[in-house]
């Protein structure tokens, strides 16, 4: 008997990734594609088209996407930074058009289910997947299981509020990838929109100054949030995902900044998470894609 495979989409606010997978990882990867901003009609030809490119050799199509999703359905209350999918079941529409099943989960849930399932947090009871984007969500794992809340709407990581930092804004805008690099510019007076990831992270591993000195101040920012969440569910672990999971210097700096901010508490007030990369790097979104098609199989 063949093997069963699976188009697996990872939608983000700036590109859509997708892969041709088995239950035992990914067989075939495909090129980034551009996340149309406004259209609607646009975004759901492009899936369309993806599915005709691998119609003879799925079984099914499970996608990761942002925003707040019944799981259970592929509804989407909020489509997070791709508006246009607000209201919409993007996973009937795209069973109506294709015959196949189709199944949709929350991006950060879907990076915790993989790390749960296959990466860091295989052996911890209680701990948290940060995934950092064009926005920034979180999947709790609480009892060795995923919290989806009463509402399919747990781990809204960006929604917090920021004030402590700055007033009327949410903590998404100040912690999400572009973020950092708007400081960065800001610092060496240029447009942000000049600015790539992985230019700067070359910055900071020659040791500009302009550019560690953003880096700091974004670590501080987002380790005071993971302090509050910690004071409240004493995590073990807590992993970072997205693109910035592939920067050593990152992680090295964000616990740099956490043993700042709890070294007047330890030992004896509060005890600080292990902060870890996610084992499955930027990949993870679409292994937990496909982990929850094949739970509800």
């Amino acid at each position: 008997m063949n093997a069963k495979h699976y188009l697996v989409i990872d939608i983000g606010g700036s590109s859509i990734k997708h892969a041709w997978m088995s239950q035992n990882g990914i067989e075939e990867k495909g090129e980034k594609i551009r996340t149309p901003k406004t259209s609607l009609e646009e975004f759901e030809a492009i899936l369309l088209g993806l599915v005709d490119n691998y119609r003879d050799r799925i079984d099914g199509i499970a996608i990761s996407a942002p925003g707040w999703i019944e799981s259970d359905t592929g509804y989407f209350h909020h489509g997070g930074a791709l508006q246009y999918l607000n209201g919409r079941n993007l996973a009937e529409a795209l069973h109506v058009r294709t015959g196949l099943r189709v199944t949709i989960d929350n991006d950060a849930n879907c990076a915790a289910l993989a790390e749960l399932e296959l990466g860091s947090m295989k052996d911890v009871t209680n701990g948290m997947v940060i995934v950092i984007g064009t926005g920034v969500g979180a999947g709790l794992i609480l009892n060795h299981q995923l919290y989806r809340g009463s509402h399919f709407n747990a781990g809204e990581y960006g929604m917090m509020n920021a004030s402590f930092v700055q007033r009327e804004v949410s903590l998404g805008r100040l912690t999400r990838s572009h973020a950092l690099l708007e400081r960065y510019a800001d610092l060496i007076g240029v447009d942000p929109e000049k600015i790539r990831g992985v230019a700067y992270f070359r910055k900071v591993e020659e040791g500009e100054a302009a550019a560690l000195q953003a880096l700091e101040e974004y670590c501080q920012i987002l380790v005071s949030s993971i302090s509050s969440v910690q004071a409240l569910l004493d995590l073990e672990v807590i992993a970072i995902g997205g693109g910035y999971s592939r920067e050593p210097m990152f992680l090295e700096y964000l616990n740099r900044a956490m043993e700042d901010c709890y070294r007047p508490f330890e030992p004896t007030y509060r005890k600080r998470p292990k902060l870890v990369l996610c084992a499955l790097g930027n990949d993870a979104n679409l292994y937990g894609a496909l982990q929850w098609h094949l739970k509800k199989a």
